[in-house]
């Protein structure tokens, strides 16, 4: 679908961004997959991203409202929807499309890193790669959410991160946390590794 302003984008507009016209053939949203990754043809993954977009739209707007932000901001919400945009072709080739996982369920990983991605890239700091960013959050909720000192906290997880002697790495992590807490509220502990809710796909 076409902008009809790039500098005043509104949120019709990027949410509806990969839906298409006319109507793509109806499958089933893994049958688009498998016949993209089988013909090497990105029809059928536009296809599928046509019939998927209401969901991702969803899940997009849950991680934005879970990490504080303004889920109603164009510009952002577009930058999120291309990086999972560019994450799921990302993985497209390397799923096998006998196999019986669905891709969505696949991709799942995938998604999460895209967005996480956004986030990090939102949040100054000098954090150098995602899995960081990930013991960024890991230690600000364990902070935020034990009542235990910084001390306490500081060498706990120095010990069950492998940092070993290495607290002040540990140290530098809690004070990166403490510093993005400071600009939105991030670290609610949830059941997954990470410490993110699973995307409801």
């Amino acid at each position: 679908m076409p902008f009809y302003n790039a500098d005043d984008l509104t949120m019709r507009e990027v949410q509806n961004v990969v839906q298409l016209d006319p109507e793509p053939p109806q499958m089933e949203l893994n049958d688009y997959i498998r016949e993209a990754v089988r013909k090497r043809d990105l029809f059928y993954f536009s296809f599928f991203l046509h019939h998927f977009d209401k969901r991702l739209n969803g899940v997009i707007y849950r991680f934005l409202t879970r990490s504080g932000y303004d889920r109603y901001d164009p510009a952002r919400f577009l930058d999120y929807k291309l990086e999972v945009l560019q994450m799921l072709l990302y993985c497209l080739p390397k799923f096998d499309p006998e196999q019986k996982t669905e891709f969505l369920k696949y991709a799942k990983h995938y998604i999460r890193d895209g967005l996480l991605f956004c986030r990090m890239i939102g949040e100054a700091g000098s954090i150098s790669s995602l899995a960081e960013y990930r013991r960024v959050r890991q230690i600000g909720a364990i902070y935020n959410n034990s009542g235990k000192s910084r001390a306490e906290v500081v060498s706990e997880f120095a010990a069950q991160s492998g940092y070993k002697d290495e607290s002040g790495s540990a140290d530098e992590l809690l004070s990166i946390a403490q510093r993005n807490r400071s600009i939105v509220f991030l670290y609610r502990m949830e059941q997954d590794e990470d410490g993110e809710e699973p995307a409801r796909m």
